[in-house]
């Protein structure tokens, strides 16, 4: 006799929720590459570091040590540009996310303004048919002739 709720949007909101678990991978992937870049750069910059205390006896060996630290030092400015164009990647994905999360709240604040209604609807009939039993149950003492309380 009760009728379910339905929300005709389901479907929507189900493809949204999805949309959202996609962009929140999306963003944590993109996070963890410029953490990984982050990281590597360190490295290099240690692995420089350790060089530059180093010292040889060897003319030669000083040599190849400046232009390996110099290669070093070109890895950091490409890991650099690496870094800030991850960096914007992220900023992207963080506002696509935003987006998803948007668009998803949305619609459960929709479905929830809409079983609230479907909710008032139901507790409505329901006051409307105690009405009815009430009334109709005075109504059957009053033709009866029975006392009314």
């Amino acid at each position: 006799m009760t009728k379910k709720f339905k929300f005709s949007l389901e479907k929507v909101l189900n493809i949204r929720v999805k949309e959202e678990e996609k962009a929140i991978i999306d963003y944590k992937r993109a996070e963890d590459k410029l953490n990984n870049l982050i990281h590597e750069k360190i490295q290099i910059e240690n692995t420089i570091n350790e060089y530059r205390n180093k010292r040889f006896e060897s003319l030669l060996l000083e040599k190849q040590k400046i232009i390996y630290i110099k290669s070093l030092d070109e890895k950091i400015k490409l890991k650099d540009q690496e870094i800030k164009k991850q960096e914007l990647v992220v900023i992207e994905k963080k506002e696509i996310l935003k987006i998803k999360n948007i668009e998803k709240k949305s619609l459960e604040k929709l479905k929830e303004i809409k079983l609230q209604g479907f909710m008032d609807e139901v507790e409505r009939k329901e006051a409307q048919m105690n009405d009815e039993f009430a009334l109709n149950s005075f109504n059957m003492k009053s033709l009866k002739g029975g006392e009314i309380e």
